[in-house]
């Protein structure tokens, strides 16, 4: 109850914010700052997002904005003696203030990632998580931090729904259909599919695929020989793509493009469809390979094969002899 009113009254002040801190002067905005100045005292404890700070930090730099500058680089007496702070400590301040809102950016990059690496993976060890943002960013982050955040998920980790369990950041999915230790197993030691930063980041979107050869003859196919439009064609294929990302069988493709209103008229139409299908599911990142396709993962298998030295044993790529679809 507490929270809720809480909330209640930080939105009615970050509102009164935005209309008074447009073209107002250095007093007006005090005054809002002196409201969230008393809230502040009142809903601390429970302000576990630290919004009533933020709010307060904001106005205090619309106030140092507003001070003036002599020709030596001194504040001048204005918008410091009003907010009650030593016109000679701003410039630290403001070097404060930089280092905060760099660290700011900093943790929400790291939070961009883990979300990114965690709908592409299904689910990813914190080690991971410092290797990869590494490996992609001049500015190193340390296990510490990364353990920081699984003790106490950012808003919008856990809006991702994305939880933690035993060192892992995991898609909720994969823990309410208890399916954390098949993963573990089904991903064994296999390699991790890396891609460059920008294209990683744009699995920050949980609908995001790759829009591959595939995916483009699928779309083909169903506007050319199913008189199916461009945009009906691509929600279809998206949905195959939905469909083979968590493993369904090739009958299971079928019936789902016929309750689409699809109808193969002919063996040879389903024929063509089934090969469709199957390059789709091959070429399809899934989270048992790390974010591999199981076309790639054949490749990689038949490039170690023919190396001369001997070879560990691996069990991912077996072929299901039923719709011969590579795992």
């Amino acid at each position: 109850m507490i929270t809720t009113l809480m909330d209640e009254c930080l939105t009615f002040m970050e509102e009164v914010m935005e209309e008074k801190t447009g073209d107002r002067s250095v007093e007006e905005i005090l005054e809002v700052r002196d409201h969230l100045v008393s809230m502040e005292r009142k809903y601390k404890p429970v302000d576990g997002e630290n919004r009533i700070e933020e709010a307060l930090q904001i106005l205090t730099d619309l106030t140092i904005e507003r001070t003036k500058i002599n020709e030596k680089g001194d504040y001048l007496r204005g918008a410091g003696g009003y907010a009650g702070v030593g016109e000679r400590t701003f410039q630290d301040d403001a070097e404060e203030r930089a280092h905060r809102k760099k660290e700011k950016a900093r943790k929400k990059e790291v939070s961009d990632y883990i979300i990114a690496l965690c709908n592409l993976y299904g689910m990813v060890h914190k080690k991971k998580v410092v290797d990869i943002y590494n490996m992609q960013n001049t500015e190193k982050i340390t296990l510490k931090e990364v353990e920081s955040i699984q003790e106490k998920l950012p808003k919008e980790i856990d809006e991702a729904w994305i939880d933690v369990h035993q060192g892992y950041f995991v898609s909720s999915s994969i823990l309410e259909h208890r399916e954390f230790l098949y993963f573990i197993r089904e991903k064994g030691s296999k390699p991790y599919y890396i891609p460059e930063k920008e294209e990683l980041l744009n699995y920050l979107d949980g609908f995001y695929f790759e829009k591959n050869n595939a995916y483009h003859q699928f779309v083909q196919e169903l506007t050319k020989n199913y008189k199916v439009n461009q945009e009906k064609a691509e929600d279809l294929v998206s949905d195959v793509v939905d469909i083979c990302q968590f493993n369904y069988s090739t009958q299971g493709v079928i019936s789902r493009l016929e309750e689409m209103g699809l109808v193969f008229s002919s063996e040879k139409d389903l024929n063509n469809i089934v090969k469709l299908i199957m390059n789709l599911m091959n070429n399809t990142r899934i989270w048992e390979n790390n974010g591999y396709t199981p076309e790639e993962m054949f490749n990689m298998e038949e490039k170690a094969r023919l190396k001369p030295a001997p070879l560990l044993s691996t069990v991912y790529l077996a072929m299901n002899h039923n719709t011969q679809k590579k795992k």
